[in-house]
């Protein structure tokens, strides 16, 4: 099942970063992610996860939002992404 679909699996979901904030996936596109922030949208991009699951394929390890940073230095939601990856058990 392609990425795209899992995170659409997760939509309405109470989810939490690693820091405990609360948040939901509020929609999902082929290219974009919104994620619902006390009660504001957040747009992300699709491709910033194709970017992380790349990363790990080649070996590397994600232990929190820092690594993904590393992996795409301009997104601003890796706080969100990490913890959608955890909950899909992508990441340990």
């Amino acid at each position: 099942m392609a990425i795209t679909d899992q995170i659409r699996g997760l939509i309405g979901e109470d989810l939490a970063t690693m820091r405990g904030r609360p948040f939901q996936v509020a929609r999902v596109s082929d290219n974009t992610v919104i994620y619902r922030v006390g009660g504001r949208d957040r747009p992300g991009q699709m491709k910033n996860y194709e970017a992380v699951l790349d990363y790990l394929g080649s070996g590397n390890q994600v232990n929190g939002p820092g690594d993904i940073q590393k992996v795409c230095p301009t997104d601003q939601n890796t706080a969100y992404e990490w913890a959608v990856l955890k909950r899909l058990r992508v990441l340990r």
